[in-house]
């Protein structure tokens, strides 16, 4: 396999497994990125937690909630500040916390990448980290939403913002099948297919920093 094969390997799997192994995420009929306005996030999918609110990618420059009804006053879980706080700081790695309803954590990962890099290459490792505490710790929460992107530096930009839910169970499930630190392995693929998947869809396909 050429090594330019292999660095789109990342990207091809967060398409497969955004589209749900078969059930895809819910889609604009007859837009494209070109015609998208500011921002525009997919319809969220109903609750199923009873949470009061969705999580809000407001500190994104994103006017949206996903995963559930806005409001107008959300906050910061502590439970997402601790599982932002594990992840060691990296000046090509940006990751913050989203505000949520009680019981759900939230984070935000945006990796600056190039062309030339494996896309990926420090968000995944990074992630794992955090489904690994996460199930270890049933402190941390029922739920467990992630938002990620690459921001491809000096290339193009395929892929969109794209979120993902799911609940605590489905993390344990994932750690008692064995997280590994990278890579995609056959625990890794059967946990994508478990979560809720939403892409958010915006002009520019990079987010500055």
């Amino acid at each position: 396999m050429s090594g330019r094969s292999a660095r789109f390997l990342p990207i091809l799997f967060v398409l497969v497994a955004a589209c749900g192994f078969g059930t895809p995420p819910r889609a604009l009929p007859g837009r494209t990125p070109s015609s998208l306005p500011a921002a525009v996030a997919l319809t969220p999918v109903p609750q199923s937690d009873g949470g009061s609110s969705g999580v809000s990618l407001v500190p994104l420059s994103i006017e949206e909630f996903i995963f559930g009804p806005s409001v107008a006053v959300s906050k910061v879980q502590p439970e997402s500040g601790i599982l932002v706080g594990l992840i060691k700081p990296n000046k090509r790695l940006h990751i913050g916390p989203l505000p949520s309803p009680p019981g759900t954590a939230a984070m935000d990962f945006v990796e600056d990448s190039t062309p030339d890099l494996r896309w990926g290459e420090l968000m995944w490792p990074a992630q794992r980290k955090v489904f690994s505490a996460f199930a270890a710790d049933p402190s941390l929460g029922e739920w467990l939403v992630i938002v990620d992107d690459v921001n491809v530096e000096g290339g193009s930009d395929p892929i969109p913002v794209t979120a993902y839910r799911w609940p605590r169970s489905a993390v344990e499930d994932y750690a008692r099948c064995g997280i590994p630190p990278d890579g995609i392995d056959d625990c890794t693929s059967e946990f994508y297919t478990t979560s809720e998947v939403l892409f958010v869809m915006r002009p520019s396909q990079s987010r500055g920093q």
